[in-house]
């Protein structure tokens, strides 16, 4: 059958099941044989099973040019699908373990930013603010997202709508905090967190159009402001969006106590 699909195979009729499985090895290790036709021969051996089986029962004949395109197309979206990704670009990072938020280096902005996730059926509450070095909030925003199925989901979502909202207002260098370790872990490490991988690589899409993002480990007492209005999106109602300049009112007093800290 394989010789009949134009897959080269010595002539001579295998004996035994072992000698049938020797000759498919044989066939996949053959260096001479073209790679897309090497690679296509576990799905052509399942293919002609399946059609053994719609000739015996369904009494459909399907034919031999059909089957080998069947293979060949499987095999090569297969591989295109699950080849292996390129290292990932080295993601600048630092272990904040300070209980009180700490500002960037000279003429830097920093973003810290929460989602606020319940369980798999609530929505969930975002928000991030940025301030100076001198920890004078430039601008905050908060918004509501449709639910996830977990937590590190609700994050990496959170993370890729601030980074695309702080692009738009015109900043190109970002420290970017973050208080899951999750989160951290995995855009530090994208290639070990498949399930996430298609909100990993938005992620990268975005920070590949800044001069700079660096990301910081915080705690949840050093991002307890960003923490706080992610929380009064879900525990107030407040879902609907916005984007303010300057911090929220309600936290004037706790902002500047931290920018205070900061200078003594």
């Amino acid at each position: 059958m394989l010789q009949t699909v134009h897959f080269p195979v010595d002539s001579t009729p295998p004996r035994n099941l072992t000698d049938n499985f020797t000759v498919i090895m044989q066939m996949i290790s053959d260096m001479n044989m073209e790679e897309s036709r090497r690679n296509a021969i576990p799905w052509l051996l399942w293919i002609i099973w399946k059609n053994h089986y719609s000739i015996l029962y369904a009494e459909i004949q399907t034919s031999v040019e059909t089957l080998r395109s069947q293979a060949l197309e499987e095999a090569k979206l297969w591989f295109s699908v699950n080849k292996r990704a390129p290292s990932a670009e080295p993601v600048t990072s630092t272990l904040r373990t300070s209980n009180s938020w700490q500002p960037p280096n000279f003429n830097l902005i920093k973003c810290t930013v929460n989602a606020r996730w319940r369980n798999a059926t609530a929505m969930i509450g975002a928000a991030w603010i940025l301030r100076d070095h001198q920890g004078n909030v430039l601008f905050h925003s908060r918004d509501a997202f449709t639910p996830s199925g977990n937590r590190l989901s609700a994050e990496l979502k959170c993370i890729s709508w601030a980074l695309h909202s702080i692009h738009d207002m015109g900043f190109r260098d970002v420290v970017l905090g973050i208080d899951s370790h999750d989160a951290h872990k995995s855009i530090s490490n994208a290639i070990t967190w498949p399930r996430y991988r298609h909100l990993l690589d938005k992620i990268k899409d975005v920070r590949s159009v800044f001069e700079s993002v660096t990301f910081e480990q915080e705690s949840t007492f050093s991002n307890s402001i960003a923490r706080d209005i992610a929380r009064s999106v879900t525990q107030d109602g407040r879902f609907h969006s916005y984007l303010a300049l300057g911090g929220p009112a309600w936290l004037h007093n706790r902002i500047q106590e931290e920018a205070i800290s900061n200078i003594c």
